[in-house]
């Protein structure tokens, strides 16, 4: 594992793990809602979240709020936010990083 990866993987899970679910149900880091974590040598990185609520707006502004900070971290050089397990999960994502 390259030093930018783990720098990568080390910020992105410190920004997670100050990151509350909207709805109140605890830190984003729970493993009811963070699937998968990856970071690569170049410092991109990638995580696979369940929204709690498949229908709710404030998710999505959440998760699009989150993609703006992780990517104003100087270790971090990109980030995909890859949304799984609700109706249309594909419009999500495309929403979330366009």
């Amino acid at each position: 594992m390259s030093r930018a990866q783990k720098a990568a993987k080390k910020a992105l899970a410190e920004i997670l793990r100050d990151w509350e679910e909207p709805h109140g149900s605890g830190s984003i880091l729970d493993q009811k809602w963070l699937l998968r974590l990856e970071a690569d040598e170049h410092g991109h990185t990638m995580i696979e979240v369940r929204p709690s609520r498949p229908h709710c707006p404030c998710c999505l502004i959440d998760l699009t709020d989150l993609k703006i900070k992780v990517e104003k971290h100087r270790k971090i050089s990109s980030i995909y936010i890859k949304v799984a397990d609700v109706p249309d999960a594909h419009r999500w994502t495309d929403a979330i990083n366009t």
